[in-house]
C-alpha cells in the first residue's frame, strides 16, 4: 500500500481545543447554560434537568415510548404500554419510572389503572437547548 494512501485515510488531529477542565466558564454563564462544572457539584446533589431529560431519552426503548404516547394522543394507561412493548413487566415500568424522573411523563391513578401522560413542557427543555446549535436560534 502506498503510503500517500494512508496517510489520507486517516483522520486529522484537531487542535487548539482545551479540553473541558480548563474551559473557564464564569458562574453566570453556567447557571445560563444550565451546566456546572463536575467539581463544583456537591456530593448528592440534584442532577441538573437536562441530565436527567437526555439521560432518559438515551435508551432507544424509552424513545419509543414516548412515540407511542405522542401518537395514542398524548396518554395511555401502564397495561396499554405493556402490551405493545416485548419487554417483561418489570422492564417496562422501569422505563416508565425513568420517564417519569425526568419529567418527561406523569401518571394518574384511576382505579387500579395509572395513566401516564406526556409533559410536552418538559421535552421543550431538549429543543431549547438544541436551539444553541443552530444559527438563528430556531431548529
Amino acid at each position: 500500500m502506498h503510503s500517500n494512501t494512508l496517510e489520507a485515510t486517516q483522520p486529522r488531529p484537531i487542535r487548539n481545543i482545551q479540553p473541558y477542565s480548563e474551559i473557564s466558564v464564569d458562574r453566570y454563564s453556567a447557571v445560563w447554560l444550565n451546566i456546572i462544572r463536575m467539581k463544583d457539584r456537591e456530593a448528592g446533589s440534584k442532577v441538573d434537568a437536562y441530565e436527567s431529560v437526555f439521560a432518559a431519552l438515551a435508551h432507544a426503548a424509552r424513545r419509543r415510548v414516548l412515540l407511542t404516547i405522542y401518537f395514542n394522543g398524548g396518554e395511555m394507561t401502564a397495561g396499554e404500554i405493556a402490551a405493545i412493548f416485548e419487554h417483561a413487566w418489570q422492564t417496562t415500568t422501569r422505563h416508565l419510572q425513568v420517564l417519569e424522573t425526568a419529567g418527561l411523563l406523569t401518571h394518574e391513578r384511576q382505579g387500579r389503572m395509572r395513566i401516564y401522560r406526556i409533559q410536552r413542557k418538559r421535552l421543550e427543555l431538549v429543543k431549547d437547548w438544541l436551539a444553541h446549535f443552530s444559527k438563528n436560534g430556531k431548529l
